[in-house]
């Protein structure tokens, strides 16, 4: 998974953080009893206890009432795939649906796409890396 982040780091002049995959912070909440620091995020409302308003902190989980993605794709549809030459060996991109009817068919018909940006990004990197 990050295997590229040096190449495009070298070449960008950036450098990729994963804060999440810090080893002290998973050492940290690794050692955490699971009750009752993780029922109710109550590690996150506890750190954040003077950051954030107390409604905030006091509020319940709540979920959406619908999927963000499967609205904006109603909408907007789904974006048009200009594929890689790379992805012929792996999708028919004529096969790839513009419109979901249903959040299985637009996380279906995502992978492809999500293929291709990788694809795409993947050929731009070893491209870039080819010039040394």
């Amino acid at each position: 998974m990050f295997e590229l982040c040096d190449i495009h780091g070298a070449l960008t002049g950036t450098e990729t953080r994963h804060p999440f995959l810090d080893v002290r912070l998973l050492q940290y909440m690794l050692a955490l009893p699971a009750m009752p620091w993780c029922r109710n995020k109550l590690v996150i409302r506890r750190a954040m206890k003077k950051r954030l308003p107390e409604a905030v902190l006091k509020r319940k989980k709540t979920s959406l009432p619908g999927s963000p993605e499967f609205a904006r794709v109603k909408t907007s549809g789904l974006p048009r795939i200009v594929p890689t030459p790379a992805l012929s060996r792996y999708v028919n991109a004529d096969k790839v649906p513009n419109e979901a009817g249903s959040i299985v068919e637009l996380r279906a018909a995502l992978r492809p796409l999500g293929l291709n940006y990788w694809l795409q990004d993947l050929a731009g990197t070893l491209t870039a890396g080819d010039l040394r």
